[in-house]
């Protein structure tokens, strides 16, 4: 999702939560810190890829470990 989504739902919770009740209000403004954090955070395709197996992780963990 693009920034200017995220922007506009976090928004868009706000503006609803103006006159909501307060239970719903609450949960409003929680779902727009939601989309606020999100914001900040690098997206999936820049984050760095998870290994491709356990067995690799470890291999790279502990290279020169034998029995």
């Amino acid at each position: 999702m693009d920034n200017s989504f995220l922007k506009e739902q976090a928004d868009r919770c706000r503006r609803l939560a103006e006159n909501a009740d307060k239970f719903t209000k609450r949960r409003l403004l929680d779902l727009a810190e939601k989309y606020d954090e999100r914001l900040d955070r690098p997206s999936r395709a820049t984050r760095s890829p998870l290994p491709g197996s356990l067995l690799e992780a470890r291999l790279q963990a502990s290279p020169d470990q034998s029995n």
